[in-house]
């Protein structure tokens, strides 16, 4: 699990189960699938999950160059804009059938981040005029009726027309944005409009989220007003503490701000304590937060994924080999008991000793993208900040295109691009940390570009 090698071939085998079983005839994927991909609901596609399954096929063309899964991509992306997209208000809808009719067409904010993350991961790897236009119109609607004015933070709920249906604070409007597309297009980009929202709403999350232990909490009223007695506020979400460790040092790595380092750190530190099972590598999805040692003994997919993301950072950040160590054991009970040998893909919950629980490959909420980004991130950390090996990603520009190109989707040091490859043939630029393309061909050309990071800490 330390070679970046194996995180590369192992999101490939994953999406190529997806790529199989759970395909429908419009070239979509099945919302809702069994651990041995029998459609359990056949009809319906939530335009957020299409976005991650667009990630996740951009994901998975950047580790292979393979042609076909950007295909794949643009057949998602395509559905998405005729059928997901509303014109008559803006915004993406929160249900719609295969055939293309609204069956929710109300603006969950959670809906909205997904689908504009994978239109945004798709502008990355192909400077695609509609979807650059698309991710900006989905930034623009989510400013306009879902910021808060008064009170700072993203509304939960919007009504179609971009009323306000639910004014509470949930976590994942406020953070969502960050992990999903904001630390992606900064670092893609240099646009440093990514990097100011991303920091608002931080610091925001620093300032009203927080307990006084430093645990970040679910729901809050508009007014931020901590809602005890709510449901999603009778445990603390491990996941959700995961991920903002991680953006909280991903954060310092752009920014060299020392709170976000420190508070990141810290984070992590207390995530070790309480929520790792140091035997075995599981991290506890959950812990009841009037009393951290009650919590079901289970592991779900996807905060195992963010707890592997977070220790490979926290090594990077630090060089203490306790964090390797960490993600060496989460890691392994990742790849044994959360990819399924039998049926492949990736099961969503399992017992502590490992056991599967629910084998499900999709529910509403479950798609190919936790265990691509996964991949895709632990081929990049371990290249560049581990193992100080190149990383080589694949892109495919539309021509014409004349700008800066950046190398890679994340917060490097000091880039070096070691090689570039543009249409099969070698580009000027070895050195560089960013290169100016001028394509003046109307067609889309592949790029090839082999990268290597600064091993200095940040």
């Amino acid at each position: 699990v330390m070679d970046a090698s194996f995180w590369k071939e192992q999101g490939l085998n994953v999406m190529s189960a997806w790529t199989e079983h759970a395909r429908t005839p419009e070239g979509l994927y099945h919302a809702e699938l069994d651990r041995t991909w029998t459609p359990q609901d056949s009809t319906t596609q939530y335009p957020g999950m299409v976005g991650r399954h667009v990630f996740s096929n951009v994901t998975t063309y950047l580790l292979s160059g393979d042609a076909a899964h950007l295909r794949r991509a643009e057949t998602a992306l395509d559905f998405m804009i005729e059928h997901g997209w509303d014109d008559t208000h803006g915004g993406w809808y929160n249900a719609v059938t295969r055939s293309g009719t609204v069956v929710d067409a109300d603006k969950d904010l959670f809906m909205q981040i997904y689908a504009t993350m994978g239109v945004a991961l798709y502008a990355i790897a192909t400077k695609d005029s509609t979807a650059e236009a698309y991710l900006e119109r989905s930034r623009r609607l989510m400013q306009e009726y879902a910021w808060d004015r008064q009170h700072g933070g993203y509304v939960d709920v919007l009504n179609r027309d971009g009323s306000v249906q639910h004014a509470r604070k949930d976590f994942s409007p406020q953070l969502a944005p960050l992990s999903g597309y904001l630390l992606y297009l900064y670092p893609a980009t240099g646009d440093t409009t990514y990097l100011q929202e991303a920091e608002r709403i931080m610091d925001l999350t620093l300032t009203h989220m927080q307990n006084d232990e430093g645990w970040v909490r679910e729901r809050f009223a508009r007014d931020w007003t901590f809602l005890p007695d709510d449901a999603k506020n009778s445990h603390l979400n491990m996941g959700h503490n995961l991920e903002v460790a991680w953006l909280l040092l991903r954060l310092h790595v752009l920014t060299g701000k020392e709170r976000y380092r420190q508070e990141g750190l810290a984070l992590t530190d207390q995530l070790l304590e309480h929520a790792f099972r140091d035997e075995t590598g599981a991290w506890l999805h959950k812990l009841r937060r009037t009393d951290l040692a009650q919590h079901p003994d289970t592991a779900v997919w996807w905060v195992q994924a963010y707890g592997n993301m977070l220790q490979l950072y926290a090594y990077r950040m630090t060089g203490e080999d306790r964090y390797r160590e960490a993600f060496r054991r989460g890691a392994r009970f990742w790849s044994r008991h959360f990819v399924d040998p039998q049926h492949g893909g990736t099961v969503l919950r399992v017992a502590l000793d490992g056991t599967i629980v629910d084998g499900a490959k999709a529910v509403r909420t479950k798609t190919s993208y936790h265990a691509m980004e996964h991949a895709l991130l632990n081929y990049l950390y371990l290249s560049l900040w581990v193992n100080q090996t190149p990383a080589t990603l694949h892109y495919r520009i539309e021509g014409p295109f004349k700008g800066t190109f950046s190398p890679l989707p994340v917060e490097a040091t000091r880039p070096s691009i070691q090689s570039l490859l543009v249409n099969g043939r070698s580009h000027s630029g070895a050195g560089a940390s960013t290169i100016r393309l001028d394509l003046q061909r109307n067609v889309p050309l592949p790029v090839t570009v082999t990268v290597t990071d600064s091993t200095t800490r940040p």
